[in-house]
């Protein structure tokens, strides 16, 4: 994988410090860190002049190339508050971002500059990667991205005059008008609700791009600004032990309904504050502390993580945890560095829902949602804590939500209480789902529940209770103390193909259904009905025979006597979705590419296998090439202890040594089981290590050799290879139906295009009769 290059910061700031400590420099708690004048991109051979602003007598100045190389170095004395040098770049001077690191004891000031190639060569990728860093949204009238009410203001041009196109998901609510200059206007269209909006610049250039996501959140049309206080208090971010404490400025806006949004900015230098902080207490856990003051809570948290704060904190190998009453996300090294790899801001906005007439309402539509009304117990259901709104601007990086309890845990019967505990999740594609969590104690008690996510949206903590029988629930305010009555009522049903039988999911009754007023045609034929299963939410037929995938299966209801039955038979009746959805579990480059040529290497492959394996785990395996604070070293872990991937005799991993295509048999062979003896097929794998091994996946077909009979066992696997057969182990795709291909370098005619697409998108899908699968809205 890329590494991007704002990660060289730790080491630079490490190897600064001890430069300075080596040469015996008097560190002194007064002094303010100096300030660099900006630099302007440079050419190759070009004279770069670094000047600045300090209140020492000396500055000590280093030049980091791309390669993190010192390439130049100078202790430079201070006259009148200000220092300056100059040297001359090499004509053949490595291409890419030079940091620039100034500064005296611990106070250290930090800037860059971009080396270009001269005369007119190839500079895409590296002004790509620039002009993205540069690029932001111009807002008006004092609005930020958590409280937008007025005009946006994008450019058209970004920095080395790259084409920046901009695309709405909600164009209804923010529409990207047209291009005015060098400028396009966005357009705020305000609903009766305030609507969230994830809008994504492209930047491209000679037929490159990449892309870049921002949050925005847009005010109910009724709201205005009351006020953008410019007081600001005092948040901590501490360790994972309260080892240390490093302060962050939290700043309030407050609404015309007195709405108030608390703010709070981890930008690169309050990230190097907590490195510091970290390296002196060792825990390797950075938490912001998302407090309020008594009697001052605010309606919603904003908290935003600049590129270069998510680099730096990646780069040390620390976690990231942002803790409020209602919500604790946590981000995984791990995680941190794929998002380091693409250049991401972080956006997060908490809001728990405390208004007591809101809280009723969705306690009202959580408890009819089938998933709570079908789970045991389901119908004696009551919503329990503060329900809350999660928002971010990304997708599909798993994210640790953990959700206090804050004293709802009743002093008796405790662990009839927790086991009956589910988070209630609502997406805002439609998605809803019933999940258990995991129990999180803190000082030997229940502190709160915790899920796995990679995407947010509303979540609400559900008690179970006993079955009441009558088709409705009586559940509780979230807080706990006025009863809420819920009857169902009929207003949507989904119909759908499982396992041959249609399946109804419908949100009302099934009392006073006509089980004889359904019919069912396959492929325009009429299909006998021999049992209909009815459940509370869920009508099931049986047929005879069942209807296999990709077949057209209809369904008619006749309606009955009811006062559902007129709504029965519109909803009841048509077409039954063969359908399903799948999450991508592969990750390009920056730069918009997948590079399908290139070999996998051993760390990439433990990552995908982590991503996507279910199956049983035993004990992990500590190897001696492994450093905590590599990118894939959890995912290592856990590929070892799938027992999918092994180590060497010698207790190394050895990461970035590519795959081979024996070494990928063997890890198929461990996951589909296979041990039974295979004749050989191949005419090149005799002798060879995996020779049974390569026999037994080719005989079941997940893997196939070449036409002259070869298996070539030792050749690099590439990574268009490894996704294609993870696709098969998984029994995905491949995935037809794409209007426009994901990656730039994979088109629609390379080989494993639909494979790369299975794996590269999130997607609704329909089973293809043919084989494979058709891409769906």
């Amino acid at each position: 994988m890329k590494i991007m290059k704002s990660t060289r910061i730790v080491l630079q700031l490490v190897m600064l410090l001890s430069l300075l400590i080596g040469q015996g420099v008097p560190v002194t708690a007064a002094q303010a860190a100096p300030v660099i004048a900006g630099i302007a991109d440079k050419y190759q051979g070009d004279s770069v002049t670094i000047g600045g602003a300090a209140d020492t007598q000396e500055v000590i100045l280093k030049v980091f190339d791309p390669q993190d190389d010192v390439y130049y170095f100078r202790s430079l004395p201070v006259r009148n508050g200000h220092f300056e040098t100059s040297f001359h770049l090499a004509a053949d001077a490595a291409l890419g971002r030079y940091m620039v690191l100034a500064g005296y004891g611990s106070d250290v000031a930090r800037s860059s500059f971009l080396v270009l190639k001269r005369n007119g060569g190839d500079n895409t990728d590296s002004e790509l990667e620039d002009a993205l860093k540069h690029l932001s949204i111009g807002f008006s009238n004092g609005d930020t991205w958590e409280s937008v009410t007025s005009l946006l203001y994008l450019l058209a041009v970004g920095k080395h005059e790259t084409n920046v196109v901009w695309m709405s998901n909600k164009p209804g609510v923010i529409a990207i008008g047209e291009l005015q200059g060098n400028e396009i206007m966005g357009r705020v269209n305000r609903q009766p609700e305030e609507q969230s909006v994830i809008v994504t610049a492209t930047v491209s250039k000679n037929g490159r791009s990449a892309t870049r996501p921002f949050l925005l959140i847009v005010k109910s049309g009724t709201i205005s600004k009351q006020s953008v206080t410019e007081r600001t208090r005092t948040i901590k971010v501490v360790g994972e032990n309260g080892g240390y404490s490093s302060p962050l400025d939290i700043t309030r806006t407050v609404l015309s309904d007195l709405t108030r949004i608390d703010k709070t900015i981890l930008d690169e230098a309050s990230a190097d504050r907590i490195l510091d902080r970290s390296r002196e207490t060792g825990e390797q856990t950075a938490r912001i502390l998302m407090d309020a003051p008594a009697g001052d809570v605010p309606d919603e948290f904003a908290v935003e993580i600049v590129a270069g704060g998510v680099s730096a904190l990646a780069g040390r190998g620390l976690t990231l945890r942002v803790e409020s009453e209602t919500a604790n996300l946590t981000l995984d090294n791990a995680i941190l560095r794929q998002m380091m790899n693409q250049a991401m801001d972080v956006y997060f906005r908490i809001v728990p829902v405390r208004d007591e007439l809101k809280r009723q309402t969705l306690a009202n539509r959580v408890l009819q949602e089938q998933a709570v009304r079908q789970a045991p117990g389901g119908a004696q259901a009551t919503i329990v804590g503060t329900p809350q709104k999660i928002e971010t601007n990304y997708s599909s990086f798993r994210t640790k939500l953990t959700i206090p309890f804050n004293g709802i845990v009743p002093p008796t019967n405790q662990a009839d209480f927790l086991n009956s505990l589910r988070v209630f999740i609502e997406h805002s594609d439609g998605e809803k789902k019933l999940v258990t969590g995991t129990i999180v104690n803190r000082d030997g008690a229940p502190y709160g529940i915790q899920i796995e996510i990679d995407k947010f949206s509303t979540f609400t903590l559900v008690k179970l209770g006993t079955p009441s029988g009558d088709g409705s629930s009586t559940g509780t305010s979230s807080d706990g103390s006025k009863p809420v009555k819920v009857t169902p009522a009929l207003t949507k049903a989904e119909l759908s193909v499982d396992e041959g039988h249609i399946v109804i999911d419908h949100d009302g009754g099934n009392e006073g259904l006509d089980k004889d007023g359904f019919k069912v045609t396959v492929d325009g034929k009429p299909v006998r009905i021999v049992e209909v299963v009815l459940d509370q939410g869920r009508i099931k037929l049986i047929l005879e025979p069942p209807a296999k995938e990709g077949q057209r299966v209809e369904v008619t209801y006749a309606g009955d006597a009811t006062s559902d039955g007129a709504m029965r038979k519109k909803l009841f009746s048509g077409l039954a979705a063969q359908r399903g959805k799948h999450s991508g579990f592969v990750f390009g480059y920056p730069d918009g590419t997948f590079k399908p040529e290139n070999a996998i290497s051993r760390a990439e492959m433990a990552a995908l296998l982590s991503r996507v394996y279910e199956g049983p785990k035993g004990t992990g395996t500590v190897y001696s090439d492994m450093k905590q604070d590599h990118w894939a070293n959890e995912y290592i872990a856990d590929a070892a202890r799938t027992g999918l991937m092994r180590g060497y005799p010698d207790g190394t991993f050895r990461p970035s040594q590519s795959i081979t295509r024996a070494e990928m048999a063997s890890i198929i062979a461990v996951w589909k089981g296979l041990n039974e003896t295979a004749a050989a097929s191949a005419s090149d794998t005799q002798g060879h290590w995996g020779v049974q091994t390569i026999a037994r996946v080719m005989a079941a077909g997940v893997m196939n050799g070449y036409p002259d009979r070869t298996f070539q066992p030792d050749r690099e696997l590439s990574r268009a290879e490894a996704v294609t057969i993870i696709d098969r182990l998984l029994q995905r795709g491949p995935l037809s139906g794409v209007s426009s291909p994901t990656w730039s370098d994979v088109p629609a005619s390379h080989w494993a295009f639909g494979y790369v697409e299975e794996a590269s998108t999130e997607h609704r899908y329909e089973r293809l009769t043919e084989g494979g699968e058709k891409k769906v809205k």
